[in-house]
Order: C-alpha cells, then structure tokens, then sequence
C-alpha cells in the first residue's frame, strides 16, 4: 500500500484533494489573470471601493459613506464592503485589493461545487466538469462579475451553497443541514439584500410539491435559522436607521419596491429579456444544461433526479421573478450559472457514465473516445476564448466610462506622470472620486475656480468650452478625445462675456 492510500485510509476526507486541486488549476486563469489590468469600473464598484476606502478612514463599519457623508441611497448591507476594506488593508489601495474578495468568491464556488457532486451526491467526475465549465461562461467570468469588486459573486456563492444545502436536508432530513442552508440565505441577504431572496419561489414551490412543507416548518432548526435571520437582516437596518436616520425609507424606496416594480436608471428591457441574454452571451454549454434537465430520468439514481428536478424548479423560479422586475440588468442572471454548470456537468459525466458501460469492449471504448475528443475540442475553444478575453480585455475606449477611468490609472501608476493634477467631476464619474481619494497628486476644484498653473483635466464637452472661453491655456495631452490644459491665466472679463 503506498504512502498515499494509507494517508486516504486515516482520512477519508483527503480523498477529494486531487479532485480540489484540478479544479483549483482550471480556475485559476480564468478567475486571477491580469485581474488588476482594468482601471476601476465607473458604477457599482467604484462606489463599493470608496465606500471601503472609507470606511477604514472613519472606522464606521455599520454605515456606508459617499464622499465622506452617510449613504442612505445605497443600503445594501456592508459584507463585501468588509472583505474590500479587509483586502485594501492587507493588499493596498489598487484595484487587485478591490477585485481580489469577488474572484476568491468565484473559486470558492468552483471548489465548492466539485465538493458537492463528489462527496454528497457522489459524482466527482461532474464535479470536475461543472466548475470547469462555469468559468468558460462568458456572462459569469466578466467585467461586473467576478473580475470587478461588485456584489455578485460573494452573492452567488452564498445562494449556491444555501440551494445546495437546502436539497440535502429535504433528501437526508438533517437539521444540520438546514441550519447551514438558512446561515447561507442570510450571508447571502447581507451581501445583497432581497436579490438573495429571488430563488425562494422556487424553493417554495419544490417543497410543496415534495409535501415536505410541514416537515420543514415542524423541524426546531428552521426557527434557529429565522431567528439568525432576523437578529443579522432587520437587525442590522435598525442598528443603520439608528446610526443613520433615513436609511429605512431608503431602503423602501430602492431595495423592496422601486427597483423591482418600476425601471430605475433607463434600465428597461422586453420580458424575455434574460432568456436572450443567457444564449447570447455565448454559454455555449447551454445545451448540456438543458440535457441535464430533460435526461434526469435516465440515471436511475434517485438523489440525482431529485437534485436535477430541484435546480431546475429553482432555475425556472428565479428567471421568472427576474423577469417580472421593472429594472432588468444583465448581471442578474449571475446566481443562475453555477446551477445550469452543474446540470451541465452531471449530463456530460452521465454520458461517459452511460458509454462505459456499452456492451463489448471495442464498443465502450469508440464511445468514450469520441466523447473525449468532442468535448475536449469544444472545451479547449471554449477555454481559449476566455484565457484571450481575461488577458487581453477588450474595452470600448471611445466610451468615456473606460477611457476616462483607464488615464486616472495610467497617472496613478506614474505612466502619464503629472503633478497635482485637477478633476472635474460630479457624484456619477465615481471612478474619478476613487483615484481623487487614493492619489495625493489629483485634487477636485470647480471649472470656475481654476489658477494660473493648474494642470486640468477634462472630458466633458461643456468644461471644455468652458476653460477655453474663460482662460488662457495650453493642451498638454489628449486621450481619446480627454485634454489636459494647463493654465496660463485668466482672460479679460469682457472675452469671457462673449463665450
């Protein structure tokens, strides 16, 4: 016997290593290459960085800011915020620090996943080709997804193991497996609030349907877990309302029913708007998904088919309450990718499964090579059009929401080098806050307050025309259609006039 298998023997747990460690190497490319590449994104993860930035300033950990004043616009609790703050503090203030906590959420989903189909369900070569096929899914490995510093990963990795755990304790009846599910539903609401809750229709309507309401609402851990709920959830907006007055009606306005009854920001879309979405985007491994759910019956194995039926149950009742939300973006359809992967990879090892066991040898192995070659091919272009797409990230430069954010970056990193350079910009450019906050060399000052020798930068047509009617100036760098002036002096009031 070698050292190995008698190490396997004292511990049976270490038999899933090789299998973590295949996953781990798949993962680690598509998830942390060139992850600090892309300057900081204007929208959700500028504002979550500053308000991590922040935080470690002030030392409030319970209430966001915005430019150093209470947030009582954006109240989603602070979990990603900490792990933000947490990685800046160990990490510095980069963008690797503020991406970091979302893309170690994304191999935790990978890894737990293989977990999962290897040790509960007891089928580890879908364990290997679920991860592996969620990071080739262009709509999950992407920019405001688990390659920026936004909610969603951290988000979707709490929803995954709630969902999972969830079915272990309808199949085993465990209490301990219930108490983790509702740990995970309530990390999952304090990472983003009532997005967390989009699957429980689903869920619902599964335990119905699997007459196991009762069973649920009879067992002493599900009121363990609902008062964890609510001492984490509703206590913490009532510890912010304390510390912050106003956040309740914000949270009213925002999180439980304006974003879902009405359109916010121009986000309107059609009701099949994520249906399209899903089979655009290039998860080509769709098809494998829906297999997954249509061959179910074929496995013979009953846990399994019940895994299978509560996904897609799950599945279907979050595209349908995503669909009915007045505001449609497409990362919401984030939390589904793991879920559709794992149908995915239970369908593909169900048919090296099914081939190993045709009858004659000569027959079983054809099969199995032409399933090695067929999926393997697809896999590698699959694989290879990701690696191209995380290592050479492909942005629109003449949308000044990237060009903008990517020449603060080249300043910051001393490649453009200047100093004390001045930002013209309002609440929405919070990517140029950002690099305002954590470069001493840049500084806001209105159009209107400029000097002589300031170095300016501006964008926006409009302070454009205005440094150019109002001062004399030089144009020192130009940047996709983004000059740098500086300033020589002031024109006579009577040419200001005439601008």
């Amino acid at each position: 016997m070698t050292a190995y298998k008698i190490l396997i023997e004292k511990n049976r747990k270490l038999k899933y290593l090789p299998g973590f460690l295949v996953v781990a190497v798949i993962s680690i490319m598509p998830l942390f290459a060139h992850l600090e590449e892309l300057p900081l994104q204007r929208w959700d993860e500028s504002r979550l960085a500053l308000a991590a930035f922040e935080m470690l300033q002030h030392k409030n950990w319970f209430v966001t800011t915005f430019f150093w004043q209470k947030d009582i616009t954006v109240l989603k609790p602070p979990l990603q915020i900490w792990l933000i703050a947490a990685s800046i503090k160990i990490f510095g203030t980069n963008e690797l620090a503020v991406r970091l906590p979302a893309a170690l959420s994304a191999l935790a989903t990978c890894l737990f996943m293989y977990w999962f189909l290897a040790a509960k369900l007891k089928k580890p070569l879908a364990g290997i080709f679920a991860p592996a096929i969620l990071v080739v899914c262009a709509a999950y490995v992407r920019i405001h997804g688990v390659r920026t510093g936004d909610y969603d990963s951290l988000l979707t990795l709490f929803t995954t193991i709630f969902l999972c755990y969830y079915f272990l304790y309808l199949s085993k009846q465990s209490s301990r497996h219930l108490l983790i599910a509702m740990v995970a539903l309530t990390l999952a609401c304090f990472t983003k609030s009532v997005a967390a809750l989009m699957f429980m229709p689903g869920v619902f309507l599964f335990t119905l349907f699997n007459r196991q309401v009762l069973t649920v609402l009879k067992d002493k851990t599900f009121y363990a877990g609902l008062l964890i709920f609510i001492i984490i959830i509703p206590g913490y907006y009532i510890l912010r309302e304390q510390l912050a007055p106003g956040s309740l009606q914000g949270l009213v306005d925002n999180e439980l029913g304006g974003r879902f009854l009405k359109t916010l920001e121009r986000h309107h879309q059609p009701w099949n708007f994520y249906i399209w979405y899903i089979f655009d985007t290039g998860f080509v491994w769709i098809p494998l998904a829906v297999a997954g759910i249509m061959a179910m019956f074929a496995t013979g194995d009953k846990d399994e088919n019940l895994f299978r039926s509560f996904i897609s149950i799950s599945l279907i009742g979050y595209l349908v309450v995503i669909s009915m939300a007045g505001t449609k973006l497409d990362w919401y359809t984030m939390p589904m990718y793991p879920l559709m992967s794992m149908l995915a990879g239970l369908f593909v090892a169900q048919c090296f499964e099914m081939a190993g066991r045709l009858p004659g040898r000569s027959n079983a192995v054809k099969t199995l090579l032409l399933l090695i070659l067929g999926f393997g091919i697809s896999y590698y272009l699959g694989y290879s059009e990701t690696l191209d797409r995380v290592m050479k990230p492909q942005v629109n430069m003449n949308d000044k929401t990237f060009s903008v954010s990517h020449y603060l970056q080249l300043i910051n990193q001393k490649k453009k080098p200047v100093e004390n350079l001045v930002l013209l910009y309002s609440e929405l450019e919070q990517e140029m806050i950002w690099y305002d906050h954590i470069d001493s060399n840049m500084r806001f000052e209105s159009v209107f307050k400029l000097k002589a020798g300031d170095e300016v930068m501006a964008y926006m047509p409009g302070n454009k025309s205005i440094i150019e009617g109002t001062y004399t100036c030089i144009k020192t760098d130009e940047y996709y259609d983004i000059y740098r002036y500086r300033i020589t002096g002031r024109l006579p009031d009577s040419v200001i006039a005439k601008h």
